[in-house]
């Protein structure tokens, strides 16, 4: 009798084990739409450009999961959500190179075809590391990128959106 306890609960272990796992990397792979925080971006039309990039998967366990909103204008909201310390943000404007340069990259690059490319490794939330997922609005017209989807490693404009995440941290963290 003693066997048939030992082994209903090694098979309960596996079977939730199992599916600890398919539910963890369903939820945290990119198969999810709007940025994982169950928030919906509502965008005016008449906006030229605005960008909201989210990080996610391993960063959820570390100092939070960032996420920043850039508008046409040049303004920015960078949002740090932790579980210790909650939501804080830190608001400010991208200096006029910063703008000029981020609009000019974006105007030499085609989003259309990059939604079409296939990010073919293995995605860095699958162990432990991090996604990042972009809500580009470009004169009206709205695009979805995942890291994790499309490959989006060497393209210019997602190099600018990543770096982006390190510069306001810096802004954000030092003190004036």
């Amino acid at each position: 009798m003693t066997k048939h306890v030992y082994v209903i609960l090694l098979s309960t272990f596996v079977f939730g084990f199992v599916t600890g796992a398919i539910l963890f990397l369903f939820n945290n792979t990119g198969n999810n739409g709007n940025g994982g925080d169950g928030e919906e971006v509502v965008l005016e039309e008449t906006s030229a450009l605005s960008v909201t990039a989210y990080r996610y998967g391993g960063c959820a366990r570390g100092d939070g999961c960032a996420s920043y909103r850039i508008s046409d204008d040049g303004t920015y909201e960078y949002i740090v959500r932790s579980r210790e310390d909650g939501e804080t943000r830190f608001a400010d404007t991208l200096s006029t190179g910063e703008k000029t340069a981020l609009f000019k990259t974006l105007k030499s690059t085609n989003l259309e075809s990059l939604l079409e490319t296939t990010f073919t490794g293995a995605c860095p939330v699958e162990y432990d590391g991090t996604g990042y997922r972009y809500n580009i609005t470009y004169y009206a017209k709205q695009y979805a990128f995942d890291t994790c989807v499309q490959d989006l490693e060497n393209e210019p404009l997602f190099i600018t959106f990543s770096d982006y995440f390190e510069m306001f941290n810096n802004a954000y963290t030092t003190p004036e």
